[in-house]
């Protein structure tokens, strides 16, 4: 059996906060990730009768092709109101996932002699997936009654599309 394998990844991270006042800042974080991979494999069988002797031979060819492709992006908020510990933060949130690749599959059964073809079958198949959130949260803070009082909302919507054909 021989079998292949390409892969590459290509990561990025990009981020910056601004300091609007000393007590309020912005800012923004995105990263990304593309991951192209091939893979490749040939497999040869002897299938023998109950003698021993070989009747047929099966060639199984595979190929696949996939890439991934991720990515985010956060912007964010940060306000202090006073020394006390008041504060205000808002943070949305958006975010894609996809992958998708083709694959085929060839598996031949050829005569032990001279290799004529007794069977050949070809499979192929295309799959893809995508998934797309949107998040946002806001969040408050406040000292109270020797401790801290936090309340916040957060919202999300989320996509998803699948695809197959075989």
């Amino acid at each position: 059996m021989v079998s292949r394998n390409l892969e590459d990844n290509f990561n990025m991270k990009l981020g910056a906060d601004y300091f609007l006042t000393r007590k309020t800042t912005i800012g923004f974080v995105s990263t990304g990730l593309i991951n192209p991979e091939k893979n490749w494999s040939d497999n040869k069988s002897y299938l023998k009768d109950a003698n021993g002797v070989t009747d047929s031979i099966v060639l199984a060819e595979s190929s696949t092709t996939n890439k991934w492709k991720n990515g985010t992006l956060n912007l964010n908020f940060r306000h202090q109101f006073d020394s006390t510990g008041r504060e205000l933060t808002a943070d949305p949130d958006y975010a894609s996932y996809y992958s998708g690749g083709n694959q085929t599959f060839i598996t031949s059964t050829l005569t032990p002699d001279i290799g004529t073809i007794l069977d050949d079958q070809k499979l192929r198949g295309f799959f893809a997936g995508s998934y797309r959130l949107l998040c946002s949260q806001a969040d408050y803070v406040q000292q109270a009654f020797k401790g801290k009082l936090k309340t916040g909302v957060k919202s999300s919507y989320v996509t998803t599309r699948h695809a197959a054909n075989c």
